[in-house]
């Protein structure tokens, strides 16, 4: 069962993840101008088509519970956190990509972060392990 606290926490990491996949798809989107040819042109037109479409919407969608939050904070400031937690999320991921590829599991990084926070006192533990392990791929 999951608890308020969980739940919240999912709700923003949806809106963070929305905002972080806004940011890649910029990205993607601005560094993709590869001159293809025959059915592998066609596909990745068709590909970049898409991932238009969809960021029309992720922009749409983040656009509006940004206005919501907002409304309901009076202020920018957690809007600014969730940005900069996107932002995180995928410096983090990127650099994931580079561990992984020199050899470094992602058993090991997700040891390596727990580390970090039993040498806390008093860590602030906003997620269950309950809830983190539901993401496990078994």
């Amino acid at each position: 069962m999951i608890n308020e606290k969980d739940n919240n926490s999912m709700s923003a990491a949806m809106l963070v993840f929305a905002y972080a996949t806004e940011m890649l798809m910029r990205e993607w989107l601005k560094a993709n101008n590869w001159s293809l040819q025959g059915e592998s042109k066609m596909l990745f037109s068709g590909m970049q088509q898409g991932v238009q479409k969809a960021l029309h919407y992720y922009e749409r969608l983040t656009e509006k519970y940004a206005g919501v939050v907002f409304k309901m904070d009076k202020g920018c400031t957690r809007l600014d956190e969730m940005r900069s937690d996107s932002a995180a999320i995928v410096r983090l991921y990127l650099e994931y990509l580079n561990m992984d590829a020199n050899g470094y599991p992602i058993e090991n990084i997700e040891a390596a972060i727990s580390r970090l926070l039993e040498k806390e006192e008093n860590p602030k533990i906003i997620v269950s392990d309950e809830v983190i392990n539901k993401f496990r791929i078994k």
